[in-house]
């Protein structure tokens, strides 16, 4: 703490936890106020877990960083479907490429037919208005 800008009360609560381990929030808080400090419950776990007291998790391990977590993997999930896409199926490249070869000669098959039906729906459209 040498060097840094600590609040009194933060101060005040390390000093008296580095004294007596085993010190009640409402004790420290009493004495506290008898010097003119304010100190708050999170100062109170935060000089604990500093001087190792307690254990202090990681941040972002909770309960609401987990539930945040599963709702992005839901969301994820439901925005591009589910991973058995995206597996390669054991394909060796060429096989790969000779399939996306097929998907797109099919495409173009399809697109030649649809081009073909609308130009002959244009057509009956064209000698009705006639």
């Amino acid at each position: 703490m040498q060097g840094a800008i600590v609040n009194p009360g933060f101060a005040f609560l390390v000093t008296e936890l580095k004294q007596n381990e085993q010190a009640r929030y409402g004790d420290l808080l009493a004495a506290a106020s008898a010097k003119g400090l304010k100190v708050y419950p999170v100062m109170f776990g935060r000089a604990q877990a500093m001087l190792g007291i307690v254990k202090q998790s990681k941040r972002g391990t909770g309960k609401v960083a987990r539930r945040r977590l599963q709702q992005r993997v839901a969301v994820r999930s439901a925005k591009h479907g589910s991973d058995q896409g995206r597996k390669s199926h054991g394909l060796s490249a060429e096989e790969a490429l000779a399939r996306v070869l097929e998907v797109i000669k099919s495409n173009e098959l399809d697109r030649r037919r649809y081009r073909a039906a609308l130009q002959r729906i244009q057509g009956l459209i064209a000698a009705a208005l006639n």
